[in-house]
Formats: structure tokens, C-alpha cells, sequence
């Protein structure tokens, strides 16, 4: 048996048998006494026995069409051009992450919040005043602070 298991033509015949018996079955619902005469009825004659499958109605259109014509309020309406308001709570309330600082060709690099930054940038509503092998000295509306590696930062909300 395990020679027959093993060979990949025979598994996809059981696996076409077993998938035809299964959908006769699905699809005959209980009129059929057993599946062995299901198994019969489609071994003996499978063009006849897909023949006599049922074929699905088309669904009606009359509930696109019914969505369609009761358009939203205009307050309900999202942007697609401007950021989601999840997204904008995320960032304001979410902390900034010094991962790394290195130094390459004279300017001092950080990985911000899975940014790479350097002095100037800006992330969010901070702005990188300074980056130096001691830190990022960062800079909101009400503060500004130096930000160690691997220490957090959590930018003012406005």
C-alpha cells in the first residue's frame, strides 16, 4: 500500500475521486440513499453525473443598486487623500526609539523609529537639532532633549 501512497498519479486520482464523491454528495443533498451508489453513479458515467448538478442562479443586483443610490453624509465620508485618524493618534502619543548612532563621512547617523536620521530631519512634529556619538538632541513645541541609544522620547501632544 505504501508503494501506491507513495507515487503522486495515484494520490491525485484518489484526490479527484474523493473531491467528485464529496461535491455529488454536497449537491444531491440527502436524496441519495449512500454514497456508494454516488461513487456508482459517477464512476459509471461522470459526463451524465456533472450534467445533472444543479447550476447556481445568478444573485439579483437589486442591493448594489439599492447601496449605491443612499449615498453617505458627508460627515461619515473619509478623506482618501489625508492620513487616517488612527494613524494620527499613533504617532502623537507614540514614543520615539533611538536604536542606533553611527558616524560616516564626517556626519553622525541615527536609527530613529526605524529611521535613519541626521540632523535637520524631521519625524513626525520633532526635528533632529543635533546628532552626535552621544545622541540626538531632539527638539518639539515645549521641549528639547538629548536622546541616548536605546533610551524613549515622547513628543508633546498638541
Amino acid at each position: 500500500m505504501r508503494k501506491y501512497l507513495n507515487n503522486p498519479w495515484f494520490v491525485a486520482v484518489l484526490a479527484v475521486s474523493a473531491l467528485a464523491v464529496a461535491a455529488h454528495a454536497f449537491m444531491a443533498g440527502a436524496d441519495q440513499a449512500s454514497p456508494a451508489a454516488a461513487v456508482a453513479e459517477t464512476v459509471a458515467d461522470p459526463v451524465a453525473a456533472s450534467a445533472a448538478l444543479p447550476v447556481a442562479a445568478p444573485a439579483p443586483q437589486a442591493t448594489v443598486e439599492a447601496a449605491l443610490s443612499a449615498p453617505l453624509p458627508a460627515s461619515q465620508v473619509p478623506d482618501p487623500f489625508g492620513p487616517s485618524t488612527s494613524a494620527l493618534a499613533e504617532h502623537k502619543s507614540a514614543p520615539l526609539r533611538l536604536a542606533a548612532l553611527w558616524t560616516e563621512n564626517g556626519r553622525t547617523l541615527g536609527i530613529l523609529n526605524g529611521k535613519i536620521v541626521q540632523a535637520g530631519d524631521r519625524v513626525g512634529t520633532v526635528t533632529v537639532v543635533e546628532a552626535s556619538s552621544n545622541g540626538l538632541v531632539l527638539e518639539d513645541d515645549e521641549r528639547r532633549g538629548t536622546l541616548a541609544v536605546g533610551d524613549a522620547w515622547t513628543p508633546a501632544v498638541r
